[in-house]
């Protein structure tokens, strides 16, 4: 029987019926980077600083001082594609960072080195458009869940609060007309969407924060960033801003067989309440 625990995690993937009990999925990735240091800090001293908060962001100093919140602050090694981030301790969640779009750069996802496109001082990762003449748009999506290595499961582990940075230079906004960042359940549900449009941003170069703390009993399943980017004129470029100072907390998603250990506890306890009474 499929729990109301569990159900939203069989609606996000669209699967129906308990033969659809394997909700890992293959995935193309470049390299897996296991076990990053993980800083307590988005946006510290000495490199690019945030000059622009994205509207109804919640505060990077309270994500900062959650329980558990550990930030990325190094892609090393990172290549063009689908990436993953893994951790050797199972109650932290593991990252896949992939791109779609109308006009992505095969450089999307690759290790961005250059000190004016991150945050932290050692490395992002690239969102690059392909540059086309055309109004065109590039998306990346960041997943939380759990990878075994050769496919990645987006339903064991999710995540309560999510934050991270996007810069570039001047000219990389020539061409941007907005970036939007969705904060998805685990059911695929909106929780949150920040904007910035890119009449805000043109002028110099900029660092966006983009962050969301769940309610209750929310949690946050994926990020969907999509850069809409306006069709081509005069000497303007492609599109080039880089991800960097990824945090997040953890929030471990129970088994089906916990649900049932759990309620024969609480069975337990009532029988022993009542031979009590």
């Amino acid at each position: 029987m499929i729990t109301p625990q569990i159900r939203p995690y069989f609606t996000r993937l669209g699967l129906v019926g308990i033969g659809a009990i394997l909700l890992a999925v293959p995935a193309v990735h470049a390299i897996t980077l296991t076990d990053p240091t993980l800083a307590g800090t988005i946006d510290p001293t000495g490199a690019s600083d945030i000059t622009v908060n994205a509207g109804s962001s919640t505060a990077k100093s309270t994500l900062e001082g959650l329980s558990g919140f550990g930030v990325i602050q190094s892609f090393t090694g990172f290549t063009g594609g689908t990436n993953q981030i893994a951790f050797t301790d199972t109650s932290r969640a593991d990252l896949q960072l992939s791109f779609s779009g109308t006009g992505v750069n095969s450089a999307s996802g690759s290790e961005l080195t250059n000190a004016g496109y991150v945050t932290s001082g050692l490395s992002g990762t690239r969102l690059v458009s392909d540059n086309r003449t055309s109004a065109h748009n590039v998306i990346q999506t960041i997943d939380f869940g759990s990878w075994n290595g050769s496919t990645f499961d987006s339903t064991a582990i999710t995540t309560t609060a999510v934050g991270f940075t996007l810069t570039g230079l001047t000219a990389n906004f020539d061409r941007l007309g907005s970036i939007s960042a969705s904060f998805l359940s685990d059911s695929g549900s909106v929780l949150s969407t920040q904007s910035v449009s890119g009449t805000t941003l043109t002028g110099s170069s900029q660092s966006i924060y983009f962050g969301f703390q769940a309610s209750g009993s929310d949690t946050i399943g994926s990020v969907v960033i999509t850069l809409n980017i306006n069709a081509k004129v005069a000497s303007e470029g492609q599109v080039i801003l880089g991800l960097d100072d990824l945090g997040f907390t953890t929030s471990s998603i129970p088994e089906p067989s916990s649900y049932a250990a759990l309620a024969g506890l609480l069975s337990l306890g009532c029988v022993v309440f009542f031979r009590r009474k």
